[in-house]
């Protein structure tokens, strides 16, 4: 017979015990006469980031209501005083105490006890507005004791504010980093920017640590973009930030697609039939989806005989549809997949340009380089008799001109106002798998210089951009800067000699600008320029900003 686990009645999740076991000890460590501790959230450093130059606040609102609230409701100040008062020493009396002969008369309760009897946290919590924008090295966050008899609680809080709010705050400034490239190129290469809600599309999900850190980084991600397959983001984002918004107001959405599943399904076994998909991409495309958009990925077996001999016998087919197919790689290295493999050593207008503007000791050609004359390809040579580079019309393979080129050959489409390629209505293309910020910005550049508007692509966004980091990819860190003792206020800080990028504030604290935070102050200095707001106060959630206002104000910085 099989032993059924027994679970507890109480929850797992003791809030007073969500924290490094140190965290435990703290309160006894601290000066005599301690009253008040006073901490800031600061991201310290991008180094790991570079291309983050500015961060993003956000995340707060979620773990106030989910931890600072709900969970202490709950599990805490709902339970009876011996449930939580039986729950913390246990845990305390078979861990840290352990070994030691003691009962669980012997541990301290006293702070535990006074805190279910108070029946709300006492403390303050103040934030940068969610959506606003601040530079490395500027606090995000502060947090302070409300009731002197509670000084121990605010960096007791340190663990798990640093354990829930650096997740969301990165991935949420690297989408707002990769949206600003976006833009750039829009403007540089399209007619408008309607795209590039859509043009960063979240597929991190299957790659990520858990399901709470899928719903985290994809609500950073929503922040910028509407383009998403984590689900359970969207479902996060309503819950936390949903307030007044309406029923169909667009959190995030997608398109159906294809997986290699469905597409190797196809050929029942059949080996001779993986060596032409004809049948399955018109079988999807004439009878499951006639109309509207669809991404088929296309790559299970031979992407560049799709793309060469299928895609072209289905022109008609995807052209009379009412609707976007959508082609989507996802193996191989993307920027050669979409842009082409060739390395592209010049641009020139036409040949008068190549022949007259440029000679071969300005641009040190030896032979062999590829140049692009006219849109066309050319392969360098040199003549002895003049020292000046010739050059050779050639044909690329599908695979040196890449898809998006390819497509165009096929489909066509129209050039924009600001001389670039945008292929027909009908087609598409998104990268499905790898991008980051540095790929993101070699692909857009080969496009542009290849005469392609950098709407012609999709980028699928996964692990490569939101599953590798941690909390010190922009280095938050929670440091204690001022405390009272005794009735007298003391500014603290910590100043490593071993490492500078680790010194802190020095006192409370105000942020006046993105760029500017002013420290060393104390309780009776002007804070009325700072742009910090409290969000909790003793138990209460004071700003329920929905999603919508937080977008516009990250598009606003």
């Amino acid at each position: 017979m099989t032993k059924r686990f027994n679970f507890s009645t109480s929850s797992f999740r003791i809030p007073t015990l969500l924290c490094d076991f140190y965290k435990v000890s703290h309160k006894a460590q601290y000066p005599r006469g301690t009253q008040f501790i006073y901490s800031t959230l600061t991201p310290r450093s991008n180094k790991y980031l570079p291309y983050v130059d500015e961060i993003v606040s956000f995340g707060f609102q979620a773990f106030v209501k989910e931890y600072l609230i709900k969970l202490f409701h709950e599990n805490f100040f709902n339970l009876s005083l011996e449930e939580v008062v039986d729950e913390y020493a246990d845990v305390i009396l078979t861990t840290i105490e352990a070994g030691k002969g003691k009962t669980k008369a012997d541990i301290d309760v006293e702070h535990i006890v006074a805190l279910h009897n108070l029946g709300y946290l006492p403390i303050e919590m103040k934030i940068i507005p969610e959506g606003k924008t601040v530079l490395p090295q500027i606090p995000v966050m502060t947090i302070e004791n409300t009731l002197p008899e509670f000084f121990w609680i605010t960096n007791y809080f340190e663990t798990l504010i640093s354990c829930q709010t650096w997740q969301p705050m990165t991935s949420a400034s690297i989408a707002n980093a990769l949206r600003r490239l976006l833009v750039q190129y829009a403007d540089e290469t399209c007619d408008n920017r309607f795209h590039v809600d859509f043009q960063a599309h979240d597929f991190s999900m299957r790659g990520m640590s858990s399901l709470e850190s899928s719903e985290l980084s994809g609500m950073g991600h929503l922040l910028s973009f509407v383009g998403t397959d984590t689900v359970p983001a969207i479902m996060a984002a309503r819950h936390y930030y949903g307030n007044e918004l309406p029923k169909d107001y667009m959190i995030g959405t997608s398109i159906p697609a294809t997986e290699h599943s469905v597409m190797s399904s196809h050929t029942k076994g059949k080996k001779e039939a993986v060596d032409d998909e004809y049948e399955t991409f018109r079988y999807l495309l004439e009878e499951v989806y006639p109309d509207g958009f669809v991404s088929i990925v296309s790559d299970t077996y031979d992407f560049w005989h799709n793309v060469t001999n299928v895609f072209p016998r289905l022109k008609d087919v995807i052209m009379k549809r009412n609707g976007r197919f959508v082609v989507r790689p996802d193996s191989g290295v993307p920027e050669y997949i979409l842009c082409g493999s060739l390395k592209i050593a010049a641009v020139f207008k036409d040949s008068e340009e190549f022949n007259k503007k440029y000679s071969y000791q300005k641009y040190g050609f030896t032979g062999g380089e590829i140049v692009l004359i006219g849109g066309e390809y050319h392969k360098v040579s040199y003549s002895d008799r003049d020292y000046l580079p010739a050059v050779i019309k050639f044909t690329p393979s599908a695979e040196e001109k890449g898809l998006i080129e390819c497509l165009w050959e096929t489909f066509g489409g129209e050039v924009n106002s600001k001389g670039f390629k945008v292929l027909d209505s009908h087609i598409g293309a998104i990268y499905g798998d790898s991008i980051n910020y540095q790929r993101m910005q070699v692909i857009l550049s080969r496009l542009k210089e290849k005469g392609f508007a950098s709407s012609n692509i999709v980028c699928g966004i996964g692990s490569y951009t939101y599953q590798y980091n941690s909390r010190d990819s922009l280095g938050f860190a929670v440091k204690c800067t001022n405390t009272i003792c005794d009735g007298v206020e003391y500014p603290v800080f910590k100043s490593p000699k071993t490492d500078s990028g680790k010194k802190s504030q020095r006192g409370r604290v105000k942020v006046v600008a993105k760029d500017k935070f002013v420290d060393d102050l104390n309780c009776n200095s002007d804070f009325s320029d700072d742009l910090l707001v409290t969000i909790f106060k003793d138990g209460e959630l004071l700003v329920d900003d929905n999603i919508e206002t937080i977008r516009q104000r990250l598009k606003s910085c």
